[in-house]
């Protein structure tokens, strides 16, 4: 039910911020999956702010292609994948170019969805909404450079001890 998923999520919320050290202004958790859950975030967490990190689609198809084995997830993206577009999909099939084709078109529209969605509520005009690239967090340069704007989009001075702990 909604009271009891709500009574989880905020004892989940609840253990994690007793490990925030005392006087810490802004904390936040990286969670994939919240993508498919943002009306649910929102209904919780009317001051949220959102950090839409999204990965290159075209590697999140190959690496589909390129997996030995269904690791966790990719179960989560199976399920959705044959949920969203009612398409099963077997073992077998996890590496052929349909799976990865299906994968793509959902990856695009949950993408594209959350930032219209976001963008309705008013997340982006209330500034509560950033858009990253994943890419960006991979070499040292971009990695620093990405950091400093995610800081300054939740109003935290970017010294480079900061960034560096970061």
């Amino acid at each position: 039910t909604w009271a009891a998923l709500e009574h989880q999520h905020k004892q989940f919320a609840a253990a994690m911020a007793r490990d925030v050290p005392p006087g810490t202004r802004v904390w936040g958790w990286k969670e994939p999956q919240a993508i498919y859950t943002l009306p649910f975030l929102h209904a919780l967490y009317p001051r949220l702010h959102v950090i839409h990190c999204v990965r290159d689609g075209r590697d999140v198809a190959m690496s589909n292609l390129n997996s030995s084995s269904l690791r966790t997830a990719q179960k989560y993206q199976l399920h959705y994948v044959q949920t969203i577009t009612g398409q099963q999909f077997s073992a077998t099939q996890l590496r052929m170019p349909a799976y990865s084709h299906a994968a793509a078109r959902v990856w695009a529209a949950v993408n594209v969805n959350a930032k219209s969605w976001l963008t309705q509520q008013g997340y982006a005009a209330q500034g509560r909404y950033l858009v990253s690239r994943l890419e960006d967090y991979c070499t040292p340069e971009t990695l620093r450079a990405s950091i400093r704007k995610l800081l300054a989009h939740v109003g935290v001075a970017a010294e480079e001890s900061t960034v560096e702990r970061a």
